[in-house]
C-alpha cells in the first residue's frame, strides 16, 4: 500500500470513523471488541447504507484516494467488514500509485 500500513487503516476506521464520526461508543461498544473480521452491516454494528457511504468517503479523504461512485452492490461488498473496507483502501492506493 502506498505509504500506509494496513494497521493504520484499520485503526482509523475503528477509532476515527466508527467511534469518532459515527459515535458508536454511545451504543455500549468498546473499540477493543472490533477487528478486521467485524461485520459492518450486521450486529453489533448494524450500519445502514448512509453510514457505510460515510465510511467510504472518510477513508477516501483520509488516505487521499480518488473518489469512487460505487453502485449499491459494490458498496455492500466494499463495506462487508472492517477488513473489506481496508482492502478497498489498499486497492485504491495501489491504483493511485501506478
Amino acid at each position: 500500500m502506498n505509504n500506509v500500513q494496513r494497521t493504520d487503516v484499520v485503526n482509523f476506521i475503528i477509532k476515527d470513523l466508527l467511534f469518532g464520526q459515527l459515535d458508536l461508543g454511545e451504543s455500549g461498544l468498546k473499540m477493543d471488541e472490533l477487528d478486521e473480521t467485524t461485520l459492518l452491516t450486521e450486529p453489533p454494528l448494524s450500519l445502514d447504507s448512509v453510514d457505510t457511504l460515510e465510511l467510504v468517503v472518510g477513508v477516501e479523504r483520509q488516505f487521499v484516494l480518488p473518489s469512487q461512485e460505487l453502485a449499491p452492490e459494490a458498496l455492500r461488498e466494499t463495506c462487508t467488514s472492517i477488513g473489506t473496507l481496508a482492502d478497498f483502501v489498499e486497492r485504491q492506493a495501489s491504483r493511485k500509485a501506478s
